[in-house]
């Protein structure tokens, strides 16, 4: 789903400096010849899911079990390639307030799962920007209902729901 979730502008400025983006990155640089790089962001920008013969999330063993499969769908899909492994956040994004794609430990305070559900269908076509005369944010979250079935959204919202730390007994256990 990369060629879903990433423009070719941001596969281009990644794979010409992948850690320009993000500081930390294992990724190493390549140092790709301009032709080989725009080859390569062609070819990216192609996948969208389409050569799943059977899904990960549809397997067996974890098609039974909502927070199972969506956190297979989390993991597959690239959720995790912009949300951070477990939903943790913090990667960059230009002009977004804070620079960084939120977390997403904490969305049942804010969101009903049939709202959580919505926000995914629809995505996040253009999310605020941080200087309203500044460039638009290079990342953005992709109408996912147009790839993904609603009860695999479902299955999204459970996991996501799943997130929220657990908080302290009143007897501090």
């Amino acid at each position: 789903y990369i060629g879903y979730r990433k423009s070719a502008e941001w596969l281009d400025m990644w794979l010409k400096n992948p850690a320009g983006w993000k500081k930390n990155t294992l990724m190493p640089n390549f140092y790709f010849k301009d032709r080989t790089r725009d080859a390569l962001v062609a070819y990216l920008a192609t996948l969208k899911g389409q050569d799943y013969k059977v899904k990960p999330w549809d397997d067996p063993s974890v098609s039974g079990d909502p927070v199972k499969r969506g956190e297979s769908l989390f993991n597959h899909a690239g959720c995790v390639g912009c949300h951070g492994v477990k939903g943790q956040g913090g990667y960059n994004n230009n002009n977004v307030v804070g620079g960084l794609i939120p977390s997403l430990t904490m969305v049942s305070e804010g969101y009903s799962k049939e709202e959580l559900a919505e926000k995914i269908s629809k995505g996040v076509p253009h999310p605020a920007k941080d200087d309203p005369n500044g460039a638009e944010p290079m990342i953005h979250m992709p109408s996912w209902g147009e790839m993904l079935s609603k009860d695999e959204i479902e299955s999204l919202v459970e996991y996501l729901y799943s997130l929220k730390p657990k908080s302290a007994s009143s007897d501090g256990w």
